[in-house]
């Protein structure tokens, strides 16, 4: 219950560094095309912010302290997907921002890897750091 999510969002909090750009998908959020989502990652870069850091929320969603902690909320669908979905499609939009970002096609998979945690690094040739945390 809520008594979970708070606990949940608590060590969430505690994964995100002071200075991280946090954008959590949230169902509230805003719903950007890839190119939108590519400008925006763009955009923060010209701003010197380096390090994203994406919350994808359980079941019940996020805690109020997340959503706080949140520079922005980012909604893909108004449907129900799993985590491993969601995983699958955030990682996929992160690869065509960057690849549509340098001008490249962007039909094929990057080279992303994915650490146990669940903290994922993409390297594009940029300085750019994206954590990815998720409620399971």
């Amino acid at each position: 219950g809520r008594d979970d999510m708070e606990k949940e969002g608590k060590s969430i909090l505690d994964k995100i560094g002071g200075k991280d750009y946090v954008i959590s998908l949230d169902l509230k959020g805003e719903m950007l095309s890839s190119e939108k989502m590519s400008q925006k990652i763009d955009e923060l870069a010209l701003k010197g912010i380096s390090n994203l850091t994406f919350v994808i929320g359980g079941s019940n969603g996020l805690s109020e302290v997340v959503l706080q902690r949140s520079n922005h909320r980012l909604c893909f669908s108004k449907m129900t997907f799993t985590h491993q979905m969601i995983r699958m499609i955030l990682l996929e939009q992160i690869y065509r921002a960057f690849k549509i970002s340098r001008g490249e096609p962007y039909h094929k998979w990057a080279n992303i890897s994915m650490l146990r945690d669940t903290n994922y690094k993409a390297h594009y040739g940029r300085k750019e750091r994206i954590n990815i945390w998720e409620i399971i």
